[in-house]
């Protein structure tokens, strides 16, 4: 079956965590407070069928396993609750950073976002 949005392990994760910062996907009434956070919704998108590499450590694993779980089961539930989303984003990171610690043996892993 050929893959509606990406294929590659590492790939879905870096597209999934690209949803974090665009801003039209958060809708905002005229006082500037959060109304909608649509960006969950097609961030999960890029998880579907995401095939979580079997040599990667067990702990590893389950964490992609629980994101992977709570993203596509809240998706559409969220849209009010930007909180929810943004601990999801959170936990992709620290994922990535868990695999450049525990397999690319880096020792302090640096994040910073546009």
């Amino acid at each position: 079956m050929k893959p509606e949005f990406n294929n590659g392990f590492i790939t879905a994760l870096a597209l999934f965590l690209e949803h974090k910062n665009i801003e039209s996907h958060v809708v905002r009434n005229k006082d500037k407070i959060i109304i909608g956070d649509y960006r969950l919704y097609g961030a999960s998108d890029h998880l579907y069928n995401l095939e979580i590499p079997a040599d990667l450590p067990h702990n590893i694993r389950l964490k992609i396993g629980r994101l992977v779980h709570n993203c596509l089961k809240h998706r559409l539930f969220n849209f009010k609750d930007s909180e929810f989303g943004d601990k999801m984003f959170k936990e992709a990171e620290n994922i990535l950073a868990k695999i450049d610690q525990e397999i690319f043996k880096t020792k302090k892993v640096i994040m910073r976002y546009r």
